[in-house]
């Protein structure tokens, strides 16, 4: 068989244990297609007879990965997170040419562009999860000694109570700040009125319940029991219901918006009725005219393990409150807790060093 001509370009044509191989050499030099079919017959023949493997790409692994995670709650940060490795590699990079010095360079290069250790890790993933899906489909791989990152050092930002208090006042409804008389409250609209109301609510669903954006941004009204002020959350990251009891605060934000019935099935809803969007700006800028510099929406999450460690529940109470999958999640907290236990270890030394000291007979 050999090399025939079709059209413009050569074809490489040949059979190996009675299966026919057909394909383009995508050249009109002869002697191109020639090396390209001897190439092209020793692969096979290495597949066939030394056991070798089929080759894959890089883009083509992370391709195939991605189409296992499909019904995955995390498919669209995945596909951020290899749309992002695709930018440091050649398309036409083969998986089995990328090892440890490549991962290795790689990391480096996301390094020295200032990228946090977990960002770096989010990229490895989806690295490692192609890597071993290729294996698993039966491609060509080499063994990766994958690097172990060093945690950055977790964010310690929690409320005060007097920052929690500036903070929604800068979020009342009622509140007036910039210039001009479009700040006038005889000056909004419904919709202005509803959005900054809105806000305000969301945001102590947030600090009371401490639970994740998407989890009160989804929270629907059967959920609610006013009866009993209990709450049914469903946690989305780690597949799990909790049953939370209402703060008084709380309860009088959800009785408000329960006796309003919009149609909709969700407590917080966007335009349209359904889930409320990922809308931040409003309480991104009252924090900021609260003077909370650096402070992020899911820090409210870790103020309210901060309140409960530091006013004496224990981390494995904390855990169910915030709905954790395992207590390690919890332990970033560990520091608080051993804070109050080094506070009364203090205050039982000093009864018992202030106790007037016992006379003994001799």
């Amino acid at each position: 068989m050999g090399i025939h001509k079709r059209g413009k370009y050569w074809y490489a044509q040949f059979q190996v244990e009675g299966k026919t191989y057909l394909q383009s050499t995508k050249t009109t030099n002869k002697n191109q297609a020639q090396a390209f079919e001897r190439k092209l017959r020793n692969e096979v023949y290495s597949r066939e007879y030394l056991g070798d493997k089929d080759p894959v790409s890089l883009y083509d692994a992370l391709d195939a990965f991605i189409r296992t995670k499909e019904d995955t709650k995390n498919l669209r940060c995945l596909k951020s997170n290899i749309k992002t490795v695709k930018t440091y590699f050649d398309e036409g990079e083969m998986f089995h040419s990328v090892g440890t010095p490549e991962i290795e360079r790689f990391v480096q290069k996301r390094k020295d562009e200032g990228r946090k250790s977990m960002t770096i890790h989010h990229s490895l993933h989806v690295l490692r999860g192609a890597w071993k899906h290729a294996k698993k489909l039966g491609y060509r791989t080499i063994d990766i000694e994958w690097p172990v990152l060093r945690k950055d050092p977790g964010r310690k930002m929690y409320l005060s109570k007097e920052q929690e208090e500036r903070l929604l006042d800068e979020l009342h409804p009622d509140k007036i700040f910039g210039d001009g008389c479009s700040q006038s409250p005889e000056f909004w609209t419904g919709k202005k009125r509803e959005v900054r109301q809105a806000n305000y609510d969301f945001t102590i669903a947030l600090l009371d319940l401490g639970c994740r954006y998407s989890e009160a941004a989804t929270l629907e009204k059967d959920k609610i029991d006013l009866n009993n002020r209990t709450i049914e959350l469903y946690r989305s990251k780690v597949e799990n219901h909790s049953i939370l009891y209402m703060t008084d605060r709380l309860y009088e934000v959800f009785k408000r918006r329960l006796s309003s019935d919009n149609g909709s099935k969700f407590i917080f809803t966007n335009s349209k009725g359904g889930p409320r969007n990922h809308s931040t700006k409003g309480i991104r800028n009252a924090m900021e005219r609260a003077g909370l510099e650096g402070f992020r929406i899911h820090d409210l999450r870790h103020s309210l393990a901060s309140k409960l460690v530091q006013n004496g529940m224990s981390l494995q109470e904390v855990s169910e409150i915030l709905g954790h999958s395992n207590i390690s999640m919890t332990m970033r907290y560990a520091h608080l807790e051993s804070t109050e236990t080094a506070k009364k270890a203090r205050d039982v030394l000093n009864r018992l060093n202030q106790a007037p000291p016992k006379l003994r007979a001799v």
